[in-house]
């Protein structure tokens, strides 16, 4: 038997959290010459105890359809754009982005918009970047998904520079130190490095904007993850 599970927190307050997970299991009995999938998800409320965040209540469904299109379409979608194929990856992305329901609350389409942004920003397309990060921002910053948003503020900046709107890139850019101030992710800081060097470039201030990159670069080499 073999089993994978992916949580989502679809919404919370002081009060009481709602996540769902999904799940997929497959079943191998003796004999079969292919396993058993059952796919399905189940709903948990939970609130605050003093001893911490204890489950609640928990619904457990089955599902197909849509929500398993949507997911096979979005993981497609990364896998083409580690294979370089940006344009398929785009496709998928926005097929994917179509089936969004938001049963699962704003992480999904938002996520998703934040991937549909990324993609097109390798493209040159700054129209299509810019809409979906604007359409990603509001909800993953109610989120609180500092990093996520700091990413969407570094592709933002990039367009402003690409568009030669500099001095707006710069309070972007600003806007990600102030939000990565005391944080424990690392995208803040390396958006910042970056788009900060382009930054420099784009006003003619070529060794500032090289010094930028090569302490960018260096960041990244001495990052380590958990």
């Amino acid at each position: 038997r073999q089993h994978h599970v992916n949580n989502i927190l679809v919404s919370g307050d002081a009060a009481q959290a709602q996540a769902r997970a999904y799940v997929v299991v497959m079943v191998r009995q003796e004999g079969d010459a292919h396993p058993t999938t059952v796919m399905g998800w189940y709903e948990d409320v939970l609130r605050p105890t003093p001893e911490g965040w204890r489950l609640a209540s928990r619904i457990i469904r089955d599902w197909s359809g849509p929500v398993l299109a949507r997911l096979a379409l979005q993981w497609s979608s990364h896998g083409h754009e580690n294979a370089g194929d940006l344009d398929g990856a785009l496709t998928l992305g926005l097929r994917a982005l179509a089936l969004c329901d938001d049963l699962d609350g704003a992480w999904t389409r938002a996520s998703l918009n934040a991937h549909v942004a990324g993609l097109a920003l390798q493209m040159g397309d700054l129209a299509v970047a810019r809409e979906h990060a604007r359409a990603a921002l509001s909800p993953l910053e109610r989120l609180g998904a500092s990093d996520d948003v700091s990413q969407l503020l570094g592709m933002l900046a990039l367009c402003d520079i690409a568009e030669g709107t500099l001095d707006r890139a710069k309070r972007r850019l600003d806007q990600i130190d102030r939000i990565s101030a005391g944080k424990s992710g690392f995208a803040g800081a390396l958006v910042s490095g970056t788009a900060r060097a382009e930054l420099a470039l784009a006003r003619g201030e070529v060794d500032e904007g090289l010094r930028g990159y090569r302490a960018s670069v260096e960041s990244v080499r001495e990052m380590r993850l958990p």
